[in-house]
């Protein structure tokens, strides 16, 4: 029997010397995160990776990777015949000819004429991001805002900007396909962002603190122990007036959970066993959520059999923490 694991890692697009050139600059895949608008990645994520703080997990079992490599091929021979042009797949990672620090892996490349040719990007979005692709013959260039960077600068690292970049996405199987033209004004900014970025990268600095709940998230998991007993001490009285700050938000969160607290119960002393409650201009539910009931039966079951141990012995595991089942309680207000 094939092992399906070794045959993914036959797909794997980088050889050891690719992967050590890309570490040395900001790469399309990159950049998104980098310029601060890719919402499912971060600056700090990339800064890590390229300080070898953190190594790039392994993807290979993950539904969304594994989709994207084996459909890349067939999403390209489909775009290639119904666009009616070759599409040369691209393995080879591109330098800028005067910003090093600007590489680019293309999927591959359109043969517009025997002269010209455009970047060619191919997708397969899942069932949480294909709502934010628009059908392409309302708008040719409907990509989710977070693809844009990726496009434009593989458009800026090659050099084909003359040409849209042809962008196809597998949704609901059904191929969508797009133009996107080149942005100069875009181009120029990205690139001022990832030199700015790998001059920190070169110098070992942390980029700063952008104000963002991503931010915060990196900043709570990247420093959870403390290491040092003194204090931080600062002289900007700023700090004095966040701190005060953050003390009002504080009290008033604290308030307002109680205030919420009391709101709901007054629905839900309403609602009582039934499902909800509507009248004018709003509707009130209370549903019981399955999923936050935790089966423990099947915990015990499973802890049985992966330690090998009789389940009897987790009988009270299952005893102690049985629970009740949860409610769910939203309302939604209809807008005037």
């Amino acid at each position: 029997m094939t092992d399906n694991k070794l045959n993914f890692e036959e797909m794997e697009d980088f050889s050891p010397e690719q992967k050590e050139m890309r570490a040395s600059g900001v790469t399309a895949s990159e950049i998104g995160a980098v310029a601060g608008l890719n919402p499912y990645s971060t600056i700090y994520k990339v800064w890590e990776e390229k300080m070898k703080l953190i190594e790039r997990p392994d993807l290979s079992d993950v539904a969304a990777i594994q989709r994207g490599k084996f459909l890349e091929r067939p999403i390209m021979r489909w775009t290639s015949y119904t666009i009616q042009k070759w599409i040369r797949p691209n393995r080879e990672t591109v330098r800028h000819p005067e910003s090093e620090i600007a590489l680019a892996t293309p999927d591959g490349y359109v043969e517009e004429s025997e002269t010209e040719a455009s970047v060619y990007e191919g997708k397969s979005p899942g069932v949480n991001t294909y709502q934010d692709w628009e059908l392409p013959e309302e708008i040719p260039d409907g990509i989710p805002g977070y693809v844009i960077p990726q496009v434009i600068w593989q458009q800026g690292v090659t050099g084909l900007t003359e040409q849209p970049a042809v962008v196809a996405a597998l949704i609901g199987g059904a191929l969508r396909i797009y133009k996107i033209p080149w942005d100069e004004e875009l181009w120029d900014m990205l690139l001022r962002k990832a030199e700015w970025f790998m001059g920190l990268v070169r110098n070992g600095k942390e980029p700063p603190y952008d104000g963002t709940s991503l931010a915060a998230e990196y900043v709570k998991s990247r420093y959870n122990q403390q290491e040092v007993v003194d204090l931080v001490e600062v002289s900007d009285v700023a700090w004095s007036d966040k701190a005060r700050e953050f003390a009002r938000l504080k009290t008033a969160s604290k308030a307002m959970g109680e205030e919420l607290k009391i709101r709901a119960g007054e629905f839900q002393a309403e609602i009582q066993h039934h499902a909800g409650m509507e009248g004018p201009g709003f509707k009130a539910t209370w549903m019981s959520d399955k999923n936050g009931r935790t089966q423990w039966k099947k915990v015990a079951q499973e802890l049985a059999d992966r330690y090998k141990v009789p389940e009897h012995i987790f009988e009270n595991v299952v005893h102690d923490n049985r629970s009740f089942p949860t409610r769910r309680f939203s309302v939604k207000v209809e807008e005037k």
